[in-house]
């Protein structure tokens, strides 16, 4: 009995092509799709319905992906999701991406693992997402602006998030604004960041390129690129003249106690 392997050969293509081309999929072209028919049609070739059912049946599943997963608003993120779910008689799942192409949250979409995915994670790349998303499929993207089948975008304006939380502490009468990013590929940090030059232009105020680190969007990355800004600059010169002070109050306190 031939099998896919054995149309995929015939037909010269891949087998995730043949199996794309058997199942209608629109990524494969016209000619290709004509191609592997005919070369199943050769072989005889028929699917086993009882593994194509398989394949289809729910899992009652979906994937939450982030690219993290500690911090307080990934953890009410977590929450809430896991709410909506349980109320609809969903579980969920919840992983972490690093961007590997064989990682746990990719093998979750491409092998259909769950009934569909909440993806907040730069790192996982849009031809992932295409190539994993369908009709039966859907994915829901809350960190880009991505269209396609079963794709659906969910964008928090963060250009304004930005803006205001800039002009915040301009009218608390602050000057001198550092900003601290997430990854440079994220889109939801460049939206931010466009907000916070809004803020500083309308201000008047110049950014400093010294004042500008990245923290990656976790924890302890803000917490090293805030104690690398502290340690640069004015707030030198302000360690040292605070240090200055006490050291001459001491010496004050020294010369009465003689």
């Amino acid at each position: 009995m031939a099998t896919i392997k054995d149309v995929a050969k015939l037909a010269g293509v891949a087998l995730s092509t043949a199996s794309y081309a058997l199942s209608g999929d629109h990524r494969v072209s016209a000619k290709t799709r004509e191609k592997v028919l005919e070369a199943a049609r050769q072989l005889n070739y028929h699917k086993n319905g009882f593994a194509m059912d398989l394949k289809r049946s729910r899992t009652n599943t979906i994937a939450l992906i982030l690219a993290d997963l500690s911090g307080p608003f990934y953890s009410e993120l977590i929450r809430s999701v896991q709410e909506v779910a349980l109320s609809n008689g969903y579980d969920l799942i919840a992983c972490s991406s690093m961007g590997e192409r064989d990682s746990t949250a990719v093998r979750f979409l491409r092998e259909k693992r769950v009934d569909g995915a909440v993806v907040l994670a730069y790192n996982m790349t849009d031809e992932i997402l295409h190539a994993s998303a369908g009709a039966n499929f859907p994915i829901i993207a809350m960190d880009r602006v991505i269209s396609g089948e079963g794709l659906v975008s969910i964008i928090v304006d963060g250009e304004s998030g930005g803006y205001e939380a800039t002009r915040y502490l301009i009218d608390k009468g602050h000057r001198k604004v550092a900003y601290i990013s997430g990854p440079s590929n994220s889109f939801a940090n460049s939206l931010r960041y466009q907000g916070f030059l809004r803020a500083m232009k309308e201000a008047g105020l110049e950014e400093q390129a010294k004042w500008r680190l990245s923290g990656g969007f976790i924890r302890d990355g803000g917490y090293k690129a805030t104690k690398m800004m502290l340690m640069q600059g004015n707030y030198q010169q302000l360690y040292s003249m605070e240090m200055m002070k006490w050291r001459l109050a001491d010496s004050r306190l020294s010369k009465k106690a003689e």
